[in-house]
């Protein structure tokens, strides 16, 4: 196991292929963790390999096609 989290990290995961979601850390227990949803109130138990210490790990994860695409400043603006 490569990456260890522990309560409180912020932690990234892939849904269904597609979503990536950050979340935080609330509690480990041997390779499992609880998680909770940063933008919503809900959280979920999974394993901590399907986590990834950062976004750009993550997005590997992802098939080519599913990946989000690269936004501009601009997008990021504009699109709150």
């Amino acid at each position: 196991m490569a990456d260890t989290f522990h309560p409180g990290d912020t932690a990234y995961i892939v849904e269904s292929v597609r979503f990536l979601r950050e979340v935080t850390i609330v509690r480990v227990t041997r390779d499992f963790c609880v998680i909770r949803y940063n933008d919503s109130h809900g959280g979920i138990r999974v394993r901590q390999s399907r986590l990834f210490a950062n976004r750009d790990d993550a997005v590997q994860s992802m098939p080519p096609s599913a990946r989000p695409k690269r936004q501009s400043h601009w997008d990021l603006y504009f699109n709150h």
